[in-house]
């Protein structure tokens, strides 16, 4: 089966050939295809589910292809009723057929087009010798193998998947040797740990021996990314090929957030074309960026065995962004061309008993603030509540606990309602400030990247999926602009402010007599949450920020870009535990809010009103450093930040989520802020990633 060529234009007889692979010839490429081609049709005869995984997986996404930096194809057959067993038994016999057939098909194909004459006579060549498939029985430890005669550098692997119901289960794969004797328990528990590490749930898939699993721990499939698994697989020349059902939450999990941005460049397999496996290429590798042309696939170099496709990056881009967050159904879609079938986002589970919906409900649809004095809402809101306070007095104790663990005091008391070692209380309480929207045109930046006119009406817009509406975003130009206007906001207006309140609460003032020797830093969310709540939609439900890992020390920004009014608006308490909710209203752009979002309770509802609220949200937490160095735990002794509060979930996952910018307590006259980047020690706009709600909403 082939894809129409494109219509419109000077039409082209043959589709491009695709970029170069880096690691093979153009006839070891041809080969990989051919011969996966017999073995695909020998699996589907013998009626053995298999998928693509590992690289030629991300390939088929990725390129609709064998990815041009690699040098195998790799398959996992799925044991569920001891498909492994019979497949070893029958599939040599299979594969000597489909070599014979192959064999007569390419001399027929030779003999007809020699007798076509001129340029035809170069397109197709007969074998010299009969092409022969070898079926190895695991070569190495690992896995299976496949070969073909005609080229000895390459071949397929093929991994046997089965289900572990529970991690018990698994373990019991990994713990014995081949010899019979038990693995070093540090051995057992590493893998375990690798495996946990990446939130993996039970029942899953992952590959039938130690090895495998060894050096692949990451490398498993649920059962909602594999079942129903799609058989729409283009890869190269090969257009019904089988794969996992959603496969972009894997290969973010086998291969990093960046798989589909940068590729390797590495010689994976050099090692083991010399006959020992090579594992660590993926990892060691230097990462490059990917160019236009490495999206398009690798083809056979026989133009009569090339497809036509439309697939380019920002196809890729598009259903990456579509499947991101996963299958959430098992219906499955009609093929719209891309390698695998994008699936809805929304979730299909009954949104009765969301907070949004219940308050909806209580209020018939009635797009104003709600009385929230009254009995009858209070008791609907009290379960969602009664949640809110829990996770948050857990977050609290967690922070309480690791410092009593680690003997470094951060906390007084694990208390909602005690200030006692809670940095900088005095400038923590709510506050709404004023900017100027000509000097930071944040709503009219944001507003000209999705293309609209006015951010409050974005609902109208032609594009209902938001994270479509928002993709301009993930343009790197279209970025910069919003990510440039951001950032001088809060380095020469937010901080500023922030400063200036601190100094008049007599914040910075300490015991030890040495201000004029450090520095104030404030550490701020180096790219902003981007929240777009339309008319019908619903945020998200009463929380707390420690309870999702952030920092106490933080204190947070609300930036309506659109009039915030009624149930578009975001709802607070003025205080931890006060629970008097209230709206942080907005007319027009130009109005803000400071408030302590890490300990204050706040929600958003569905919004009931006919406008959409457009808005950004940041962190901001001060700290003292003195020559550069911020000041432990022992010598601090304001009311600042200590590096053990700093310390939260999303600056241990690594630079990228938070930036610093500095002020000099010893100069003299106006505050200068001075940025300094945490990831590359100059003045850089760091890629935002999946910690501010990638892709940006």
């Amino acid at each position: 089966k082939t894809a129409a060529p494109p219509a419109g234009g000077t039409p082209r007889r043959y589709p491009h050939i695709g970029p170069g692979p880096l690691l093979l010839s153009r006839s070891e490429v041809d080969e990989l295809y051919d011969l996966s081609a017999d073995l695909f049709a020998a699996l589907d005869e013998l009626s053995v589910p298999y998928v693509l995984i590992a690289g030629s997986l991300l390939g088929a996404v990725r390129q609709q292809s064998i990815l041009f930096n690699d040098d195998d194809v790799d398959i996992a057959i799925l044991d569920e009723r001891d498909e492994y067993e019979r497949l070893r038994r029958l599939l040599p016999d299979v594969l000597a057929r489909k070599a014979k057939e192959r064999t007569v098909a390419e001399a027929a194909e030779a003999k007809a087009t020699a007798s076509g004459g001129g340029g035809m006579r170069r397109m197709a060549r007969p074998n010299k010798a009969p092409v022969q498939y070898l079926f190895k029985h695991r070569p190495w430890p690992g896995c299976d193998r496949v070969k073909s005669s005609l080229q000895s550098r390459v071949w397929i692997d093929v991994f046997v998947m089965k289900r572990y119901e529970t991690l018990d289960n698994l373990l019991e794969t990994i713990s014995s040797k081949e010899n019979g004797q038990d693995q070093p328990k540090d051995y057992v528990d590493a893998i375990a740990q690798a495996i946990s590490a990446c939130d993996a749930t039970f029942p899953l898939y992952h590959f039938d021996n130690r090895k495998a699993i060894e050096l692949w721990p990451r490398e498993y499939l649920l059962p909602d990314e594999l079942h129903p698994i799609r058989t729409s697989c283009n890869f190269g020349p090969l257009t019904s090929v089988a794969g996992p059902a959603t496969p972009v939450r894997a290969l973010f999990r086998w291969f990093g957030e960046d798989c589909f941005t940068h590729y390797v460049k590495a010689a994976e397999h050099t090692r083991s074309k010399k006959g020992k496996q090579d594992t660590t290429s993926w990892e060691a590798g230097e990462k490059v960026a990917l160019t236009d042309d490495l999206y398009l696939p690798v083809q056979h170099s026989r133009r009569t065995r090339r497809v036509w496709t439309q697939h380019s990056r920002q196809r890729l881009e598009e259903y990456v962004l579509a499947n991101a967050i996963g299958p959430t159904n098992s219906v499955a879609p009609k093929n719209d061309g891309l390698s695998f079938v994008p699936v809805e986002a929304q979730n299909s589970t009954e949104r009765s008993n969301w907070f949004g919906a219940a308050v909806r409900r209580s209020t018939n649809d009635a797009p104003d603030e709600p009385n929230f004095d009254d009995a009858n809402l209070r008791s609907i809101m009290e379960p969602h509540l009664a949640k809110a306070r829990l996770k948050r007095e857990q977050g609290l104790r967690q922070i309480f606990n690791d410092g009593v663990r680690e003997g470094r005091p951060l906390l007084a008391t694990p208390s909602i309602s005690n200030n006692v070692g809670v940095p900088y209380p005095a400038i923590r309480a709510e506050r709404p400030f004023l900017y100027d929207t000509d000097t930071f045109p944040l709503d009219r930046l944001l507003a000209d990247i999705i293309g609209v006119g006015d951010l409050s009406l974005v609902h109208e817009h032609a594009i209902k999926e938001k994270r479509m509406l928002l993709f301009p975003l993930l343009d790197k130009s279209n970025r910069e602009r919003l990510h440039a206007c951001y950032q001088n906001f809060v380095t020469k207006f937010v901080i500023p402010l922030l400063h200036s309140i601190a100094l008049s609460q007599n914040i910075f003032q300490t015991t030890s007599g040495d201000e004029a020797s450090s520095s104030i830093t404030y550490r701020f969310q180096q790219f902003p949450c981007i929240r777009i709540v339309r008319p019908g939609e619903f945020s998200i439900g009463p929380h707390s920020d420690i309870a999702y890992g952030h920092s106490i020390g933080n204190i947070n920004f609300h930036i309506p870009l659109t009039p915030s009014f009624g149930t578009n608006a975001l709802f607070t308490e003025s205080h931890p535990g006060k629970e008097d909710w209230h709206p942080l209203r907005s007319k027009s752009p130009g109005l803000g809010y400071v408030f302590d979002g890490a300990r204050c309770l706040h929600f958003a509802l569905e919004n009931t009103t006919d406008r959409t609220r457009a808005s950004i949200d940041f962190r901001i937490a001060i700290t003292r450093c003195k020559n550069g160095v911020p000041i432990d735990e022992q010598q601090i002794d304001d009311a600042l930040c200590s590096a053990g509060i700093l310390d939260d979930r999303f600056s241990s996952e690594g630079p990228g989520y938070y930036e610093e910018a500095r002020i000099n307590m010893a100069t003299a006259g106006p505050v200068v802020v001075k940025k300094n980047s945490l990831l590359k020690g100059q003045d850089v706009l760091t890629p935002p990633d999946r910690r501010v709600g990638f892709p940006f909403a």
